[in-house]
């Protein structure tokens, strides 16, 4: 019998899966303090295996100090800069893969709640 996620899996697990079926951004801050913004479209099985996929959006970093968030890299530009260099390369092909005990925090990630309250 196999296992579903919302028996036993665990919160990140959990979230990498609403993030699937509901079609949501999430955000992940890793322990090195890198940060990706995306989706996932698929989740293995609960508790099977450590390594997450994300189909990443944008990505940046932490500040060190303050923990600020500073985007550095927009995904589809990227994906952009690849095709018109003839590189075979498509967003969805940029996926990250993620070591699970590395990530630090995880959450759903809304860019309009965002901007309300990183305005400068």
């Amino acid at each position: 019998m196999e296992k579903a996620v919302d028996d036993v899996g665990d919160e990140i697990e959990q979230l990498f899966k609403q993030s699937a079926t509901d079609k949501i951004l999430i955000q992940v801050t890793l322990k090195n303090n890198k940060v990706y913004v995306g989706f996932t479209d698929k989740i293995p099985p609960p508790q099977e295996t450590n390594f997450l996929k994300l189909v990443p959006v944008i990505s940046g970093y932490r500040k060190s100090e303050t923990k600020e968030l500073v985007f550095t890299t927009e995904y589809f530009e990227a994906s952009k800069i690849y095709s018109e260099s003839k590189e075979k390369y498509t967003q969805y092909e940029m996926d990250i893969i993620l070591k699970q005990d590395e990530i630090l925090t995880a959450g759903v990630f809304d860019l309009e709640i965002y901007n309300t309250f990183n305005q400068d």
